[in-house]
């Protein structure tokens, strides 16, 4: 019921943890400017999402279904994949101050979020598809950022126009076209990031390569812990089936 929030949240901890690593001693004031973004964005969003629902007279959303003991289970070793690819991120992030690695440990749990089946390895397609449209929407939105930011030419305008028509075109694309509607999403995010970079409009494409950088490295570590995962599990399941005939 509450995965969504659960899934912000666990990405909010990322993100506070790699601040933590890389600019010690200013934690807490990044902390707090994220609740404050956060607070800004959630009210923006409930007053246009409001009038939008009135307007429209939009019926409620029906309550999600029940989750079973079995579900759980799958759910439990599902995250550990997850946990481990982002111990294995940290750990680089310690070492090397890296701070594309954010973006990395956020990519690891952006795929790995997939509601989940009987079987844990029904999930494993789902996150490999995942890890191929996050590649191609977020390489395509900093691609097409890059080359316009030299025809916006930091003018605030011109940014906010390109801006606004970047997420309304994701947007679009996210209820017009469900196959792509995962790309879409993360075509929308990583076309704000590049613009929003904390710099007012003084937009820096080595940013935003940097962050795709990170997602590419995020994408290539998470599937080389999945891959090993399921190397282990069909060792154990090959033992366990061994032992069982002698």
């Amino acid at each position: 019921r509450y995965s969504y929030a659960w899934g912000l949240g666990v990405v909010t901890f990322a993100m506070v943890v790699c601040e933590a690593w890389t600019a010690r001693g200013e934690l807490i004031p990044f902390a707090l400017e994220r609740c404050a973004n956060v607070a800004v964005g959630i009210v923006a969003c409930l007053l246009v999402e409001g009038l939008w629902t009135w307007l429209r007279r939009v019926p409620p959303a029906a309550p999600p279904a029940p989750v079973s003991a079995a579900a759980r289970r799958v759910a439990a070793l599902h995250a550990l994949q997850g946990a481990i690819a982002v111990a294995l991120f940290a750990a680089v992030l310690a070492a090397h101050q890296l701070h594309a690695f954010a973006q990395a440990m956020i990519t690891a749990l952006a795929v790995l979020i997939v509601p989940l089946g009987a079987d844990a390895q029904e999930a494993h397609p789902q996150v490999r598809q995942r890890m191929v449209l996050r590649l191609a929407g977020c390489g395509l939105a900093v691609l097409l950022a890059v080359a316009l930011l030299p025809l916006l030419q930091g003018r605030a305008a011109a940014c906010q126009l390109a801006l606004a028509i970047g997420v309304a075109a994701g947007a679009w694309v996210q209820q017009a076209r469900p196959r792509w509607r995962y790309a879409a999403l993360q075509f929308t995010v990583a076309f704000m990031m590049v613009f929003v970079q904390d710099r007012g409009w003084d937009v820096h494409p080595r940013v935003a390569l940097a962050r795709l950088a990170g997602i590419v490295v995020g994408v290539g570590l998470t599937f080389a812990v999945m891959a090993g995962w399921a190397v282990v599990v069909r060792r154990m399941g090959a033992r366990k089936s061994a032992a069982t005939r002698s």
